[in-house]
């Protein structure tokens, strides 16, 4: 059952738009249409320069992030490697024309996709989602090809919707609200789907997705992963020295699957 203007209520608990300028440093500037809307996709280039890409990058922010903020991570792991970044703010966030609405976050993630795979058809792509980015990543890799995935405290938004609310007594609201999530931001239907290799980073104390509502995406998840846990981190917390020599192995792992065999040696750290 959906009900108007459920759907505006929906995007207003989720999303956290900012419009304020920010510094890009090296940044490029690109932009496209969806939906009526310019997006806009900030895109820049670490490791030496070389005729063609050896990797690609797509990165998603989360529901109060902003392309603009998105670090060299993790190609800096891998200097020698030539790697393209592409981080995209969605319609309402940073100069993307338009509202913030949950509805657009698909959309926009396959007319960027579309536009980086029209640029570099045969790079190997790894998408990267944090939080709620990652519900755009994984709507990729489970309908586009892509080579890998990488994601971090990523939320089941119908999920948990009807647990915050049905704690308060809001049963029905609550899943009249989780009813006006887009299927395609279904991130459980999504992991079934998903069978490329993939990288879980969960902040065990997180309370905005609880681990619990995070093992339920993980089991969910089709195709093989690496799982690595954040000991006692919350959801926005950095990690510990040794989870970021575990962090940097598995993602190691999963690059070495993705890359030919004459890129692997760019790899080693």
């Amino acid at each position: 059952m959906k009900l108007p203007g459920m759907d505006r209520l929906a995007d207003r608990m989720i999303l956290r738009p900012t419009t304020y300028p920010l510094p890009t440093d090296e940044k490029r500037r690109h932009t496209l249409r969806v939906a009526g809307q310019r997006v806009e996709v900030w895109i820049h280039d670490v490791g030496p320069v070389r005729p063609e890409l050896e990797l690609c990058i797509l990165k998603f922010p989360g529901t109060g992030g902003r392309a603009e903020r998105s670090t060299d991570a993790p190609a800096s792991f891998w200097p020698h490697q030539s790697t393209q970044i592409w981080a995209v703010n969605p319609p309402g966030y940073g100069g993307s024309t338009g509202a913030a609405r949950l509805k657009y976050l698909a959309p926009t993630a396959l007319a960027v996709y579309d536009e980086l795979r029209a640029r570099c058809p045969d790079c190997p792509l790894l998408v990267m989602g944090n939080s709620l980015g990652g519900c755009s990543a994984l709507y990729l890799a489970a309908n586009r090809r892509v080579e890998g995935v990488v994601l971090r405290n990523v939320p089941p938004l119908r999920q948990l919707i009807r647990w915050r609310h049905a704690v308060r007594g809001l049963v029905f609201g609550s899943w009249l609200l989780a009813c006006h999530v887009p299927a395609e931001l279904d991130v459980i239907a999504c992991a079934r789907q998903a069978t490329v290799p993939a990288v879980f980073v969960m902040s065990d104390r997180d309370r905005v997705v609880p681990p619990a509502y995070q093992r339920r995406l993980h089991a969910a998840y089709a195709g093989p992963y690496q799982l690595v846990t954040l000991a006692g981190a919350g959801h926005a917390s950095s990690m510990a020295d040794s989870e970021m020599k575990q962090y940097r192995d598995a993602l190691g792992a999963l690059l070495a699957k993705l890359l030919p065999g004459n890129l692997v040696s760019g790899l080693l750290f």
